[in-house]
Parts: C-alpha cells; sequence; structure tokens
C-alpha cells in the first residue's frame, strides 16, 4: 500500500476494486480485507464477475477482530478457484453503515502485481464498474494466489 483515502462507515453495499486478470490463469487461494484501528466485525468478501454475479465458490467471512491493524486479514477459500486469462473481475467486502471503518478510494492507492492489472475501485449495489483513476480502491481488500 502506499497511500490511503478517507476513513469511512458509511455505506450499506459492497466496495472493492475490479481487475483484469492477465494472459495466463491464476488460481485464488485466499481473500482478505484492510484492517483498521477499532475494526471487530465479520465481513462477507467475494469475487465477482465483471457483470456484477458473484463467482461460484468465491466467498469467505474475514474476522478483522483481535487482528492487527494496518495489514490484511485472510480467510482461504474452501477449495482453490481459477480466475480465467484476459477476464476481468471484482474483489469486493459487504460493509454495513455504522460499522467497522474503511478507507474510500479516492486517495487509497494499490499497486497490483505482474499477473493481472486495471485496478478500479468498484461498489454495489448497484454494480458500478470502474470510478476513480488506475490503481484505486475502496476498503482496500486483496486477494493471495498462485499459478
Amino acid at each position: 500500500m502506499t497511500s490511503f483515502g478517507t476513513l469511512r462507515n458509511n455505506w450499506n453495499g459492497w466496495i472493492g476494486f475490479q481487475f483484469q486478470v492477465g494472459s495466463a490463469p491464476i488460481t485464488v487461494t485466499e481473500l482478505g480485507r484492510w484492517v483498521v484501528s477499532g475494526n471487530s466485525g465479520n465481513h462477507t468478501v467475494q469475487l465477482f464477475n465483471s457483470n456484477g454475479t458473484p463467482v461460484s465458490g468465491a466467498s469467505v467471512t474475514v474476522n478483522t477482530a483481535g487482528q492487527t491493524a494496518g495489514q490484511f486479514a485472510y480467510s482461504p477459500l474452501n477449495t482453490p478457484l481459477t480466475l480465467a486469462p484476459n477476464t476481468t473481475y471484482a474483489v469486493m467486502s459487504q460493509e454495513v453503515s455504522g460499522g467497522d471503518q474503511w478507507y474510500d478510494y479516492g486517495n487509497t492507492q494499490i499497486t497490483l502485481n505482474g499477473v493481472a492489472s486495471g485496478a478500479y475501485a468498484v461498489w454495489a449495489p448497484p454494480f458500478t464498474g470502474a470510478v476513480g483513476g488506475s490503481g484505486r480502491s475502496y476498503g482496500p481488500v486483496n486477494l493471495r494466489w498462485c499459478q
């Protein structure tokens, strides 16, 4: 992480970023959410297709209680999931207004590894597609993968 936006907790819905897998498939093993000091809730973190439909088998619960602030907390998928090459997906965390805090996309800059590109902040409902400049995320959220 290189920078963060304004802290928020005033949204009922999904927040995160979209990305495009590179020329080779990747296998996702875990999904994660950034822990802000004082966070203590459970958050569903989910992968979505570019049209906003959930990717089957790509949902976890991330518990922020007792986690170290200033880093990601992860939960493993029940079964690793392969994402298709040259395909756009979104990873998002479900948030509750008045609940745990998270960062707005405005100054929350993320860097993607070479296996994916095109990070743009997204939110739902409704599924917005990309907002803000390249390399932005609400949350932020993350995923762990292998090739």
